[in-house]
Formats: structure tokens, C-alpha cells, sequence
């Protein structure tokens, strides 16, 4: 199936509903612009206060999705300690991954959280991962620094075979996400292979009258039957 090639239509006596379905990949042309922008606000609405950086000590015997799994379960453990010594903060996160020049994962991670203490930090991935490099920042009222972090997301190698393109903590931000209308309105919905415009030019012929368009969304209702003109005239 190609991206938006189906639509949904839940259809009324006295109005009608049709939404494009997408496919939603991030490989395609016409809904990565869509996932990006989601993330971003995804990104922003958690609030960031610190942006970390951990670096993965190169060293062969491991693959990428190895490698990237090790440090998603170190940085977990982290949180678990972090929340566990200071119940007075909050640590929530966002962390996506990024590929150096030697091809190595290494992680950004978005965090909404009291003081991190860097020295610790390292200390702790050099026990979990022997990895000690890391990177503590304030991005507090510093949305430059969060948008850079967000764009890693839609770089090619930000996606790694075998994992996520970014992991989120629960409380991290109610998710940003394009749903599907069919999902948010109840009602009945059948599934047609074509597409919105050819379908809004039917509903037209079929005596609909008022539209209301968004990007993958419309929204008909029957209008007043017209007034022939020969009735028209005699009242005049």
C-alpha cells in the first residue's frame, strides 16, 4: 500500500467525514516533515532542563545494536539510582542516538531533572559500560540546544537496526502524535482505495455542499436544497 493512496469515511445522513490514511515511516517524503515536527514538539513539551552526552569507549566485539542496548540499560540504571538518592527530584528523559566517525552509537539525552553531577556520571558508566565519557549541559531557557538534539532524530543514522530511534520516560510529555481521526471520533468507518480529493469531488455531485479541508481531513454536510428557478420567480 503507498502512503495515502486509502482514506477512512464515516458517512451520515446529514454529514460525512474522511480522513487519509499514512503510513507513517520515516522514510517517506511526505510523512517524515510530519514525525519530525512531532518529535520536536515532543522534545520541547518535557520541559528540558539538562541535555547529556554519553560516548561509547570504541572497542571491537560488539554491533551497533549491542552497543546501543548496553547503554540504554546503563543509563536506566542511572535513573533508577538518581530517583531512588533524590525523591525530592523529578528524572525525566528523552534520548535518541547519534552515529560518530567511527560508526559508534553514542547517546543525547533530553533530561527534566534537578542537579546531575558529571564526575559522578562518568564514574558510573566506567562501572556499568567502562565508558566514562560523558557531558552534563543546562538547556534551561536554551532552545537552541534542544532543537540540535532533535535533529539527530531525522538524520540516517540516527536509526539503528535493532532499536528504537529514541526511548522515552513515561512522565517524560503526553506524546505528540499525528493519530489517525478514525482513532479519536467514534462512529462507523469504512476503508476506500482512493483518494481524498477524488472522493470530495463525489460527495460534492451527491449534494453535499459545505466543506472543511485540513491536510489529510474533511469534513461535508448537506446543504439546503436549491431553489429551482422558476419557483424563485413567481414570488417575484
Amino acid at each position: 500500500m503507498y502512503c495515502g493512496e486509502n482514506i477512512a469515511v464515516k458517512a451520515q445522513e446529514a454529514d460525512a467525514e474522511a480522513v487519509t490514511i499514512r503510513c507513517r515511516r520515516w522514510s517517506c517524503p511526505i510523512c517524515e516533515p510530519h514525525r519530525k515536527d512531532e518529535f520536536i514538539a515532543l522534545a520541547f513539551a518535557g520541559k528540558p532542563q539538562r541535555l547529556v552526552t554519553i560516548t561509547w569507549r570504541t572497542r571491537p566485539g560488539m554491533t551497533r545494536c549491542e552497543i546501543a542496548r548496553a547503554m540504554l540499560k546503563a543509563w536506566k540504571a542511572y535513573v533508577r539510582k538518581y530517583r531512588g538518592r533524590k525523591r525530592e527530584h523529578e528524572m525525566e528523559y528523552l534520548l535518541v542516538w547519534e552515529l560518530t566517525q567511527k560508526g559508534t552509537p553514542h547517546a543525547h539525552i533530553l533530561c527534566r531533572c534537578g542537579w546531575i553531577d558529571q564526575d559522578e556520571l562518568s564514574d558510573f558508566m566506567r562501572d556499568k559500560l567502562d565508558s566514562p565519557i560523558v557531558d552534563v549541559r543546562n538547556v534551561v531557557r536554551k532552545p537552541k540546544k534542544v532543537a540540535y538534539t532533535a535533529k539527530y532524530l531525522t538524520k540516517a543514522n540516527a536509526l539503528i537496526e535493532g532499536t528504537k530511534r529514541y526511548f522515552r520516560s513515561t512522565g517524560w510529555a503526553p506524546k505528540f502524535s499525528y493519530k489517525k481521526t478514525v482513532e479519536k471520533r467514534p462512529g462507523v468507518w469504512k476503508f476506500f482505495r482512493v483518494s481524498l480529493d477524488l472522493w470530495l469531488k463525489e460527495a460534492f455531485e451527491s449534494g453535499y455542499r459545505e466543506v472543511t479541508r485540513r491536510r489529510d481531513y474533511a469534513h461535508v454536510t448537506r446543504g439546503p436544497p436549491r431553489m429551482p428557478v422558476q419557483e424563485a420567480s413567481s414570488h417575484g
